[in-house]
């Protein structure tokens, strides 16, 4: 009788630790990239003199608007590399970004980098994403 005491004892404190070490961890540690509503930027985007290379992406997916229109995307669709890579898009004329929106490339144009965006993520590190804009092909 007395094991089956031990063992029950066991099993509960057990499980109270389990829950306090989930609680815990899970209020203090942010597990997403998405910037806080305090979030600081080094600098705004630095935009190089030329378009870079050019990106074989066909949609982007809008998971953040920053305050100034601009938007933090993922490339989305079927393949494997969907969602993986974070993406900066500065806001373009007569086009308003938002949460969730997905953004087609048409056949007649093309993704190229043209610069770098840096920032603070909330797990606190910094981050460098490259700014995206979709151009005509040339």
């Amino acid at each position: 009788m007395n094991k089956w005491l031990y063992f029950g004892i066991g099993v509960v404190v057990g499980v109270i630790v389990c829950l306090v070490l989930i609680f815990t961890t899970g209020t203090n540690i942010k597990t997403d990239t998405v910037l806080d509503d305090t979030f600081k930027t080094k600098d705004n985007p630095e935009y190089f003199e030329q378009p870079q290379e050019t990106l074989d992406i066909k949609e982007f997916e809008v998971f953040q608007v920053l305050e100034n229109g601009d938007a933090l995307a993922n490339q989305s669709g079927d393949d494997a590399f969907s969602g993986l890579a974070t993406f900066y898009l500065p806001r373009q004329e007569g086009n308003a970004y938002y949460d969730n929106k997905v953004i087609t490339v048409p056949k007649d144009k093309v993704v190229k980098v043209v610069g770098t965006f840096h920032y603070k993520n909330r797990l606190d590190l910094d981050t460098t994403v490259p700014v995206v804009k979709i151009m005509d092909k040339r």
